[in-house]
């Protein structure tokens, strides 16, 4: 069974992602939890700790993704 991370900062990127995390819920073997950062990522280490995804998913601007990336690596 794969754990899914999806994470995402403002409105217009969770809509986006409605599609993928409703395909994720129909699926018996995948995990997904969505992460909504509000562009601060305060109380995203404790989500991925407790949780431990396989994949992390994340959609944004190009700015947005690498600080969210840069930050995952760090923890």
């Amino acid at each position: 069974m794969k754990i899914f991370l999806l994470v995402f900062g403002i409105r217009l990127e969770a809509i986006k992602m409605v599609p993928l995390v409703k395909a994720f819920e129909k699926k018996n073997s995948i995990i997904s939890k969505v992460c909504v950062t509000a562009n601060v990522l305060l109380g995203m280490k404790d989500m991925l700790s407790d949780f431990n995804p396989d994949i992390v998913l994340v959609h944004g601007n190009g700015k947005a993704c690498q600080r969210i990336v840069e930050y995952i690596k760090s923890v």
